[in-house]
């Protein structure tokens, strides 16, 4: 009893096969037995393991197979008319075939004809050249002994007729390899009822000398009947052997086939064909398949390889293009540097407003008539205080991502008051690195002095301040400007630094802004010491201040100046605070008489400018050096320069 395995549904279906004594392996592996395409199919799905005519399917996908729509888990005996299922989509057809029993398979033409589609045998050529002949008789004599229907024409024709037919398929069918399939597609058969298989078959071997194209023939082979209709037999020579001998597997083994009729015998000599016709695929409908050697399966790899890289490296162009692309949008986007530091500012109804807050250090404010701190006013501003000493953390820029530190140092002393002011600026500074544990650089030779005043439309004295540059290499190099200034005997010192590789940038703002805002009452009432100053006895100088100044005698406000500022130094070092407060008061008056002369002396200035009175310019200019004749006072600058605010 032999098996078949039919295809119902699925890709190639109607398609058929032969199982084989032994496992037959069913998948989409080049390895398979029987080969199927389906995409939802393992490359080995399942086995049918045929032993002593038993079939047994074993389960090998994890996509599972099906019998009669029950899923097998491991194995399961099958029977003939079963269906069996893998995958989504494709269906078999299992049946058995009785060899001896024509009535069970449909009759004997049936069975050749089901067999003749796609089938596969393994085996030795000689082997299968004896099954080949004894299956031939066995035709025969079944059809012999075979009563044919009432009315059938030519009854001779047809035993004939199938004997060629089952010669062809037999030997077409038998195998040269272990593991190679041949497959045949066949045609349906339209034969005439005058053609024979004899005469088919020696048509064909016409064919194939006349046309010296042998390995075409194979395909044709099936087809001779019905493609050839003269009566003549032809010479089959030696190709038409080749022919046979090839599929059998053996080299130089002729095969004889006997046909009797009318008693007589035919012998037909066959030979095998030439090595490199047997392989050509364009030229035949034959199709061999086999296992891939190693060198082509190494080529595949590198052509996927190649593939992959190629992929790649498309796909790492693209994504560097648009990078690229992303770079240089952002750059036409970016906003252009800051090439020099701005103070933060708020826009409010299309006007920028500064960003600006002030911090009082030392217990005292601008608004208790002392002096702030100001600063840009950004999120993360922080003030320690320690010590005499006030750091100040804040941030410069539109976007403040420029750390801005502002230190404030305090000293002071009852000598301080005898000290000239540039004698003051010059020990202050030696001491400074030992009070903030900090290496300086200070650039001594750049030393600028100027006057701060309460707000900068007020043309009254104002309070001298010293700037110095430096540079800090303790800890991350910074970069600086310094402002001294001094209030009786204190002295104070004022540092605004950034990091040293923002120096460029941030020169303007550090340079244009004092960062101190004094109130006015700080200016009308600062004074510093002076190595100048007389000591007498403060109590009868402070009686004759007040005689003094009720004269109200301009050409004696300098002698008076100079007299109060005395008094407040000796007050200082003999720690006398009731007449530190008096002289204070006393020498704020004097500076509000000071002013109002001043202004009236602006006013003769700019009537002799409107005239071009030159005699009158001369005499204003004098009075103005007799009445404010200390280089500490602002208005002094004024006159010598010539202008007035």
């Amino acid at each position: 009893m032999s098996f078949i395995l039919k295809i119902t549904a699925g890709k190639d279906a109607g398609s058929e096969f032969v199982l084989h004594e032994g496992k037959n392996m069913i998948g989409r592996s080049r390895a398979s037995d029987v080969r199927v395409f389906n995409e939802d199919v393992s490359g080995k799905h399942f086995s049918i393991d045929i032993t002593n005519g038993i079939a047994v399917l074993q389960n090998l996908s994890g996509y599972g197979t099906r019998v009669e729509g029950k899923v097998v888990r491991e194995t399961q005996t099958l029977s003939s008319g079963q269906i069996i299922e893998a995958g989504k989509s494709l269906k078999f057809l299992f049946e058995a075939v009785g060899e001896d029993s024509p009535e069970k398979s449909g009759g004997a033409v049936t069975q050749v004809t089901e067999l003749s589609d796609k089938v596969k045998f393994t085996g030795s050529g000689e082997e299968n050249a004896a099954e080949t002949e004894t299956e031939i008789l066995s035709v025969e004599k079944l059809f012999e002994e075979k009563e044919l229907p009432p009315g059938e024409k030519e009854p001779s024709a047809a035993p004939a007729e199938i004997r060629s037919e089952t010669l062809l398929q037999q030997t077409a069918v038998t195998s040269f390899a272990p593991d190679t399939v041949i497959e045949e597609k066949q045609e349906k058969k339209k034969e005439p009822e005058s053609k024979t298989g004899l005469e088919g078959l020696s048509q064909f071997g016409t064919y194939l000398t006349e046309n010296s194209e042998k390995t075409a023939a194979i395909a044709d082979l099936t087809r001779a009947d019905e493609t050839r209709t003269d009566d003549t037999p032809a010479e089959t020579g030696n190709t038409t052997a080749g022919f046979f001998s090839f599929f059998r597997g053996g080299r130089g083994t002729d095969t004889v086939v006997r046909n009797k009729k009318g008693g007589e015998e035919q012998q037909m000599l066959f030979e095998e064909y030439d090595e490199s016709e047997k392989t050509s695929v364009n030229e035949t409908q034959v199709v061999q398949t086999r296992m891939a050697t190693a060198d082509e399966i190494d080529f595949i790899k590198n052509q996927i390889r190649k593939q992959q890289q190629n992929r790649f490296f498309f796909k790492f162009l693209i994504f560097s293009l648009f990078v690229i692309l992303l770079g240089i949008l952002w750059v036409l986007k970016m906003p252009e540097a800051e090439k020099s530091l701005e103070w933060p500012v708020t826009v409010e109804n299309g006007s920028k407003i500064p960003r600006t807050r002030n911090i009082p250090v030392f217990g005292q404010s601008r608004d208790t008539g002392g002096f702030d701190i100001y600063c840009p006013d950004w999120p993360g501003v922080t003030k320690e205080e320690e010590n005499n000493v006030v750091v100040i953390k804040s941030f410069l820029g539109r976007k403040g991502e420029v750390p801005l530190t502002i230190t404030v140092l305090r000293e002071f002393s009852n000598e301080f008051v005898y000290e000239k002011h540039e004698d003051a600026r010059l020990n202050a500074l030696k001491r400074l690195p030992e009070k903030m544990n900090k290496k300086f650089d200070f650039d001594e030779n750049r030393v600028v002095s100027y006057f701060m005043v309460p707000s900068p439309e007020q043309s009254e004295n104002g309070v001298p301040v010293d700037k110095v540059e430096y540079r800090m290499s303790s800890g991350r190099a910074c970069y600086g400007i310094l402002r001294f200034f001094r209030h009786g005997g204190t002295n104070y010192i004022v540092r605004a630094e950034v990091p040293a590789e923002e120096k460029s940038r941030a020169y303007s703002i550090l340079n244009g802004n004092t960062f101190i805002a004094v109130s006015q009452e700080f200016q009308r009432r600062h004074w510093e010491g002076s190595d100048k100053y007389s000591r007498s006895d403060i109590a009868k100088a402070v009686i004759g201040a007040k005689s003094e100044l009720q004269r109200n005698s301009p050409m004696h406000y300098p002698h008076l100046e100079r007299m109060l500022k005395s008094i407040l130094a000796q007050a200082v070092y003999e720690e006398n605070l009731s007449v530190r407060n008096e002289a204070e008061k006393l020498l704020g008056d004097l500076r509000e008489k000071q002013q109002h002369w001043y202004n009236g002396q602006k006013i003769r200035w700019i009537s002799a400018v409107r005239v071009n009175d030159a005699a009158e310019k001369y005499r204003i200019r004098k009075d103005c050096e007799t009445v404010v004749p200390d280089p500490g006072d602002k208005r002094w600058l004024n006159i010598m320069r010539g202008h007035w605010e």
